[in-house]
């Protein structure tokens, strides 16, 4: 995640929690989860904001919910790693960027 996507994420945060936001927050929010993707953190804003005990989402709830969602397994990963070393037998259309089949009527 970039400093600016961490900067929209707290601006998000903000819009729940009315936690103030400076340039000393995004930054220690950014080396937090930094090592994330922008997506896996927005997705864990609800979930940290349901479980967060205090007044404000730290950055530790979201990365506790990213790890989380991380460590559990993911449907078909086997298939994505063959996808990702160009063996596609299993592959589905549509699945991972493959063009989905043109069915005519």
């Amino acid at each position: 995640m970039t400093k600016d996507e961490c900067a929209t994420l707290l601006a998000l945060v903000s819009s729940l929690d009315r936690q103030p936001v400076d340039e000393g927050i995004i930054e220690m929010w950014w080396r937090m989860l930094k090592d994330f993707s922008f997506e896996e953190c927005d997705a864990a804003i609800v979930p940290a904001y349901q479980e967060m005990r205090g007044d404000y989402m730290s950055s530790k709830d979201v990365w506790m919910i990213v790890k989380r969602v991380r460590s559990q397994p993911v449907k078909r990963q086997w298939v994505k790693d063959l996808h990702d070393i160009n063996e596609h037998f299993e592959c589905r259309p549509g699945e991972f960027g493959h063009p989905r089949l043109e069915v005519e009527a």
